[in-house]
């Protein structure tokens, strides 16, 4: 093969692997769209519930946090 016909093909194959990746962006925002609107339902219906999830979250965060701080060591 000659050069010519290597660049070319290398560019059709970005072009196509740019039209796929485009293609997948495209359904994982259409995925946390919904994701976003699930969770923004289930808050508004069950507030106490999620503001325990969350403080839930945030402590085992901050556990974690800590632990990285001291290097993972316990004294």
């Amino acid at each position: 093969m000659n050069k010519k016909i290597i660049d070319q093909t290398i560019q059709a194959k970005l072009k196509d692997a740019q039209a796929k990746a485009l293609k997948e962006i495209e359904k994982v925002k259409k995925d946390l769209e919904k994701t976003k609107s699930q969770v923004e339902g289930y808050v508004k219906k069950n507030p106490e519930k999620a503001a325990a999830i969350s403080a839930g979250i945030g402590v085992a965060l901050g556990a974690a946090l800590a632990m990285l701080m001291r290097g993972g060591k316990k004294k």
